[in-house]
């Protein structure tokens, strides 16, 4: 499904020469269910697909949470909804990759802003969704799918991660806790940073039972209340840990003046043009700097909000209708609508650099006005 399509065709040449296996099958819920068993038995895996066919893969995802199996998907957004316009980017499916699968859900998103961050982002996700056993979700789009650039070589010159993330050797399974019936307890609650150590199908003394319902430590269906908030504490716990151990190595990127007085902050595929806008705006005599946010879930609360308080007012800039970004940030920072304005565009064009800069100096005239009908502009609540 455009614009997936294209990572899926790469993938599927280069797999096999590495020693992996690349499968197409029936549909996205079969895909993500694939993925998922493959990761189940051991080896490292992922799927994707664009907003449609990620939809379909709420059920799976929903499983790979509930049974804590690590597994890597990406979502490559296209204007919607349903079909929408298949070959056209936008950033409008924010909410649907953070919110999607019922319950008390708990999953890692990423959004890379240029291509060598694709892939730095992919090892990071990789490493997350093993180590902490969570679905970990790469968020692009239309835009960063479609732009060929050049990358140094030396850029993705670096040994492949090979470690399988919190799975114990058949000598610590020995040693691990079992219950009466000889069962491993796979899903322990008095565990480090949620995280319990799983083993593999074919391990010896590592059966336990794998499902969707809720379940005690050995893996058995239960609904005993005790259990059930002991259970998702400690899957939300992960959240923390995870956000303590990005903390150390951020996928954000911020740019400009650090002493600026105005900001704009944005999120994806957007980095390249707000940058540019910047240095336009800066050689024009204001005073601005930009931060683009990579790591969506757990969000980045500290930096985004040491950032906008360094700044009298910030403009977000989005390629979606309803602000979800903007939006993302008030929630996560619980911060009202009198500092942030809205630059949004969603007519199927990507942002130009020029009308990120039209954008600014609308917030900063206060007029509310953006020439032509290619962008929206929302002032803050309080202008």
């Amino acid at each position: 499904m455009t614009p997936w399509t294209e990572v899926f065709t790469i993938m599927s040449n280069c797999l096999p020469q590495l020693g992996g296996v690349s499968e197409q099958v029936e549909d996205e819920i079969a895909a993500a269910a694939l993925a998922i068993g493959a990761s189940h038995m051991g080896v490292k895996s992922m799927s994707g697909s664009s907003g449609g066919g990620f939809a379909l893969m709420s059920e799976p995802l929903g499983l790979a949470e509930m049974s804590e199996t690590p597994v890597v998907l990406i979502e490559a957004m296209r204007a919607g909804p349903s079909t929408g316009m298949p070959t056209k980017p936008e950033q409008a499916d924010l909410e649907h990759v953070l919110y999607t699968s019922q319950g008390d859900s708990n999953r890692v998103v990423f959004a890379p802003g240029t291509v060598a961050e694709a892939y730095d982002h992919a090892r990071r996700a990789f490493q997350v969704a093993y180590e902490y056993q969570i679905p970990t979700i790469l968020l692009y789009d239309q835009k960063l799918g479609g732009e060929l650039v050049n990358v140094p070589a030396s850029h993705f010159d670096r040994e492949p991660n090979t470690d399988p993330g919190a799975v114990l050797t058949e000598a610590q399974i020995a040693d691990a806790p079992h219950d009466a019936s000889g069962k491993f307890e796979r899903f322990r609650h008095d565990v480090e940073d949620g995280v319990s150590p799983r083993s593999v199908p074919g391990q010896k003394g590592g059966r336990h039972l794998v499902t969707g319902n809720e379940h005690n430590a050995p893996g058995h269906i239960s609904e005993d209340p005790d259990n059930r908030v002991a259970q998702v504490d400690r899957r939300s716990e992960k959240l923390q840990a995870i956000r303590a151990d990005l903390d150390g190595d951020t996928l954000n990127d911020a740019y400009g003046p650090e002493d600026a007085e105005h900001a704009i902050l944005t999120f994806g595929s957007q980095q390249g043009t707000v940058e540019e806008a910047v240095d336009r705006l800066n050689d024009a005599g204001h005073s601005v700097k930009a931060l683009t946010v990579g790591e969506l879930m757990p969000y980045p609360v500290d930096e985004v909000r040491a950032f906008l308080r360094s700044v009298d007012e910030a403009l977000v800039v989005e390629m979606n209708a309803s602000a979800q970004f903007r939006g993302l940030t008030q929630k996560e920072l619980g911060t009202g609508d009198d500092q942030l304005a809205s630059l949004l565009k969603y007519n199927g064009n990507p942002f130009e650099p020029a009308e990120v800069v039209e954008g600014f100096e609308t917030n900063i005239d206060g007029d509310g006005e953006v020439p032509g009908n290619e962008t929206r502009f929302v002032p803050a609540a309080g202008d």
